[in-house]
């Protein structure tokens, strides 16, 4: 899994290891479109295959700094054909390929080193499986209605 350390400069959780990109759909975006273009732009990976895992995917998060968080974000994996990544230094301080076992565990031993959405997201995927080649993807009629939509 790639995970990476936010860029210290973010207003949230800055400095603070997450799942390795978030995406931003534009208007009429589809979902996997968006998920290929915000890994290109922040991770400077191409994908060689995007699979829906957690359509119904929320979170809700206060900051020390009482920045509220309240995020619909379905979970997809995404499968590359290179460990060579050039993260855009706005966006990510540093990136780690590490085990899902290490990020299993890294979520219930030292959780706070991870962003909450993050953990929460350890937290579901967990529930598919031990082993993610082997998880079975989710229908996209899963997703929040106007995700369906775009």
């Amino acid at each position: 899994m790639l995970v990476g350390r936010r860029a210290r400069w973010k207003s949230t959780w800055p400095g603070v290891w997450t799942n390795s990109c978030s995406g931003h759909p534009c208007p009429g975006e589809k979902l996997p479109s968006a998920v290929a273009r915000r890994v290109d732009e922040v991770l400077g990976i191409i994908p060689a295959d995007i699979t829906l895992f957690v359509p119904d995917f929320r979170c809700r998060t206060v900051t020390k700094a009482g920045i509220l968080e309240n995020s619909i974000c379905p979970v997809y994996r995404v499968t590359v054909h290179t460990r060579l990544a050039h993260p855009d230094p706005h966006e990510v301080e540093t990136l780690a390929w590490i085990p899902w076992t290490a990020l299993v565990a890294r979520a219930g031993d030292d959780a706070r080193s991870l962003t909450p959405c993050c953990r929460e997201q350890v937290r579901r995927l967990r529930l598919l499986g031990p082993d993610p080649r082997s998880w079975q993807a989710s229908p996209s009629s899963g997703l929040p209605p106007a995700a369906r939509t775009a």
